[in-house]
């Protein structure tokens, strides 16, 4: 044990006393001094002062002492005067300091002051600090440009760890403690800085990462980091383009408005698209822009336009938003319509089908034009045949008669326009001949009662009460030009049709 001493002790100067050994003065003793062979008392007492791990310091005051001997002893008991006297340490100064102590230990401080013969005794305790344990610490950090949409990447480091492990679980999802950490986590390395990489995440969500530490002290509770949140990546939007290999399909039925039906079907990929396009009533999808909306002109039906991801695809997705440009060039010599659409339509999940189109689109043409001067009466609904949806047929059932031609035409929205003409046998050999030109009306009785119009949106179906037909044949082919006027009172309705071609099972 080494014994620092940090100031000179002043020793008490020795005095001639002369006097009595009353302290009173008195005649014996006029001055009031001891007597020269009178020994004064010494006092002592011990401060204790700054105490460390392995340090102890304290101060001695003392009276009336020729010399002071102390001892530092382990444990709790003093040692008593005379060990302290043959075993102590001259004190050379008022503040003494102790080194090289076990930490964590008690210690007993004894002191001896000594005038001539007369002595003092202090003794005190002291305890030095245990030694402070340092203690596990966890931090985890992300790695700058380490979050991507399924998966994410953080440093961990820790200090004193005998056990380090991690866990990543959806933020809020529940709470968490060391000890849980420590008992389901993932382990690594403790005490250096380790890159931790999660994969297999969801995309556009928060997820919480915790690291704990434990380590081998007796009684000791792990520490848990704090808690780090990192929100993964939104997706990329995923965009399906329409290749070379599109084909377009059409219908139409027509009411208030013009309602077409355009189906993109891309061979190469696979998948389709369906437009739900709404316009004026004529005789084309009209150029425009196209919303994706409610049932309105200019609107895409946001309800009916779908697409389909693969050609078995029985669920149609539908869009949140976007638009189509349709530009339209009729040409009146082949009467076909040539068509570019452009336009972007979005997923709800912000994915997108990007369409770009340029072509004619099969079910899409010019209607045939009327004849030069019509005579289409003012007011009158034109019933135009296509024989694209069903060429005009004349059908055989066993209920005609003789001479009878029973006769049905289609339009585009497959409305039905039906003519049932009654021929005297002995011109068209029963019936069986080709339909005679000629005029015939419901006024000579040629067309029958039965001839009527059936409309299905707006529904509409009335039996015709006035009607003309003139008919002019070319070989097989036929040109048609028909008035009639359906219906009575409120229900009445005048019908203008033309149709120039050949009628299917014309002749039997």
């Amino acid at each position: 044990m080494r014994i620092y001493l940090n100031a000179f002790f002043a020793l008490i100067a020795m005095f001639a006393v002369v006097g009595c050994s009353n302290d009173e003065p008195g005649v014996d003793n006029p001055n009031n001094n001891p007597p020269a062979d009178e020994e004064k008392v010494p006092t002592v007492a011990i401060e204790v002062g700054e105490i460390t791990t392995n340090t102890l310091s304290f101060t001695i005051e003392a009276t009336d002492a020729k010399s002071i001997t102390y001892l530092v002893a382990e444990g709790t008991v003093a040692p008593d005067a005379e060990k302290v006297l043959n075993e102590g340490v001259k004190a050379e100064a008022s503040e003494i300091t102790c080194s090289e102590l076990k930490p964590d230990t008690d210690y007993s401080i004894a002191v001896v002051a000594v005038n001539v013969e007369k002595q003092a005794y202090a003794s005190t305790g002291a305890k030095t600090e245990a030694e402070e344990v340092p203690m596990p610490n966890v931090t985890v950090s992300l790695r700058e440009g380490s979050v991507a949409e399924n998966s994410l990447s953080f440093f961990i480091t820790s200090t004193e760890a005998d056990t380090l492990k991690w866990v990543c679980i959806e933020d809020g999802s529940r709470d968490v403690t060391a000890a849980q950490v420590i008992a389901n986590g993932t382990a690594v390395e403790p005490n250096v800085e380790s890159e931790v990489v999660v994969e297999n995440l969801e995309p556009d969500t928060a997820y919480a990462i915790y690291a704990a530490a434990t380590c081998d002290i007796e009684g000791f509770e792990p520490v848990i980091s704090e808690k780090l949140v990192v929100k993964t990546a939104e997706p990329e939007p995923v965009g399906y383009l329409f290749s070379e290999t599109t084909t377009v399909t059409a219908s139409k039925i027509t009411s208030e408005l013009d309602n077409y039906f355009v189906i993109f079907t891309d061979e190469a990929n696979g998948y389709t698209l369906r437009c739900d396009f709404y316009a004026a009533v004529g005789d084309y999808l009209p150029s425009g822009e196209y919303t994706l909306g409610e049932t309105a002109e200019g609107a895409l039906n946001k309800s009916y336009t779908t697409f389909m991801f693969t050609p078995s695809d029985s669920q149609m997705t539908l869009f949140e938003r976007g638009s189509v440009t349709v530009e339209a060039t009729p040409n009146e010599e082949t009467r076909e319509v040539h068509y570019s659409f452009n336009g972007v339509l979005y997923f709800d999940n912000g994915d997108f089908v990007s369409l770009s189109y340029s072509g004619t689109v099969e079910g899409i043409v010019l209607p045939e034009p009327l004849p030069d001067t019509p005579n289409i009466p003012e007011g009158a609904t034109v019933f135009t045949p296509d024989v694209e949806i069903k060429q005009p047929v004349r059908l055989h059932t066993s209920s005609l008669v003789p001479g009878e031609y029973y006769m049905k035409f289609y339009d585009s929205n497959w409305n039905e326009l039906v003519l049932d003409l009654m021929l005297d046998p002995a011109t068209c050999n029963d019936g069986k001949d080709a339909l005679p030109a000629g005029r015939y009306t419901m006024e000579d009785g040629t067309i029958d009662s039965y001839s009527n119009v059936a409309l299905y949106s707006p529904y509409y179906s009335e039996n015709f009460t006035e009607a003309e037909l003139v008919v002019n044949v070319d070989g097989s082919e036929y040109e048609l030009t028909f008035i009639g006027t359906a219906g009575s009172g409120s229900t009445a309705k005048t019908f203008y049709m033309y149709y120039k071609g050949e009628i299917q099972d014309m002749v039997l």
